[in-house]
């Protein structure tokens, strides 16, 4: 079953934005931003994870930052669609002394919709394209280990989805390490990301390996 969230979001706390991504159809920013966190079933899923049965939730804007990738979509395509820069609108949720942080990108088409997508929770220092890439490295491994401890079964659930990132080391330089969790299956996985400077070129490299206490319910 797919969890939705049983009424509409209301955002606090929203400031003016970068004239990038304001709708040139005239349509109402908050109104849209709003919509679209309300219909999102992976954040409703996420909420259920790590706020369970919670009756009220506040939506709360912690401001944005301005991104030059685009929900892992290629520089050529986000060059020649849309208009720079788009924006990562941080949320935070809370409720039941509990709380998380959503992210969410926003960037414009040139004929003026906006393009709004959930993309990730938790706090991170890693791009877009970079959490991608690293999060699939992070579902091999989350699968390997439900396969190793179910008879080489697969699960019948969704894919899996990282309901947290954690930065659990980050000393001056380039190089750091974060946790994340990830739901598969009725379990939570926690797997170390380790990222540092590419030593044979431009970008990042990374690493995954699973935590020990993994999985937990």
């Amino acid at each position: 079953m797919i969890a939705v969230l049983a009424s509409a979001i209301i955002l606090t706390g929203l400031g003016p934005r970068p004239d990038s991504v304001k709708p040139a159809d005239g349509a109402d920013y908050r109104a849209q931003l709003e919509q679209v966190l309300t219909e999102s079933s992976v954040l409703a899923q996420t909420t259920a994870i790590i706020i369970p049965n919670c009756p009220d939730l506040t939506y709360t804007s912690r401001g944005y930052r301005e991104i030059s990738d685009i929900d892992g979509i290629s520089s050529n395509f986000y060059t020649t669609e849309f208009k720079k820069p788009g924006i990562l609108e941080l949320i935070q949720v809370a409720g039941c002394e509990k709380a998380f942080t959503t992210s969410v990108t926003v960037v414009a088409r040139k004929a003026g919709q906006l393009r709004i997508s959930v993309v990730f929770f938790g706090d991170t220092r890693a791009g877009l394209l970079l959490q991608r890439d690293a999060s699939l490295m992070a579902f091999a491994f989350v699968d390997t280990a439900y396969r190793e401890s179910h008879n080489s079964a697969l699960c019948a659930a969704p894919a899996p989805v990282v309901v947290n990132r954690r930065i659990a080391n980050a000393p001056p330089g380039d190089a750091w390490s974060e946790v994340w969790t990830t739901s598969f299956c009725g379990a939570l996985y926690r797997t170390n990301v380790s990222f540092s400077p590419n030593l044979t070129g431009p970008g990042t490299q990374f690493n995954v390996k699973l935590l020990p206490d993994s999985p937990s319910s």
